[in-house]
């Protein structure tokens, strides 16, 4: 299990695909570097879309597992920004 402290929880259980990758972007985007968030969702296709937008956001996807149907994501803004 991770050990980082925990920001910010968003819990997403129930809500259909594309709504857990959108508030996922909302609440990335209101991240200060360094902070972490976690998401847990049940919708099918979030694994793969949360998975794209890590990749196109300045974010690391520190963790993810399912577990009994919901998929659990630790993702941490990254304190720096990725040179081009």
């Amino acid at each position: 299990m991770h050990t980082t402290p925990i920001d910010i929880e968003l819990d997403l259980m129930g809500l259909d695909s594309p709504l857990p990758m959108l508030k996922t972007i909302e609440k990335l985007e209101e991240l200060l570097p360094g902070q972490v968030l976690s998401v847990k969702t049940t919708s099918a296709g979030s694994e793969q879309n949360i998975r794209n937008v890590i990749n196109h956001h300045p974010v690391k996807l520190l963790s993810v597992h399912k577990e009994g149907g919901v998929f659990h994501f630790l993702i941490q803004k990254e304190t720096t920004l990725a040179a081009d």
